[in-house]
């Protein structure tokens, strides 16, 4: 696992090439589900179960990064530009609804978001958000 994707993290040559660097927070991901930090990835590119406090994970969080970075770059903005973690997890929601058990199995069983008394509605509006932004 990377679990530092990023933008700045990304290197292209003039060829070109695509070159990931920096795997200073890169572990090995082992078949015995072993804990991680969930203190890693730059915020706007950090997935929701990582802002949820969750310790064991799987490579699924740089693909939120790459998701993420792709958005970036197709919309020209920062998908989810947060600048704390509960302003992240916001604009997470805003954009793609609040979370249930149907649309991020397992969601319910993380700590910190079974501890959430106030929970909104929130539609899913990224369809609506790259429609906006693909006129421009």
């Amino acid at each position: 696992m990377h679990r530092d994707i990023k933008g700045a993290n990304l290197l292209i040559s003039n060829k070109g090439v695509l070159k990931l660097a920096d795997f200073g927070l890169a572990r090995r991901q082992t078949p015995n589900n072993k804990h991680y930090t969930n203190r890693v990835v730059t915020l706007w590119y950090r997935a929701p179960e990582l802002l949820f406090g969750q310790t064991n994970y799987t490579t699924a969080i740089d693909i939120w990064s790459i998701g993420c970075l792709f958005a970036e770059l197709l919309a020209n903005n920062p998908l989810f530009p947060g600048d704390s973690e509960s302003k992240q997890l916001d604009c997470i929601f805003r954009m793609l609804g609040f979370p249930t058990e149907e649309t991020k199995p397992g969601v319910s069983q993380i700590k910190l978001f079974s501890q959430l008394t106030n929970k909104p509605i929130y539609k899913y509006k990224l369809k609506d958000y790259f429609s906006s932004h693909s006129s421009k």
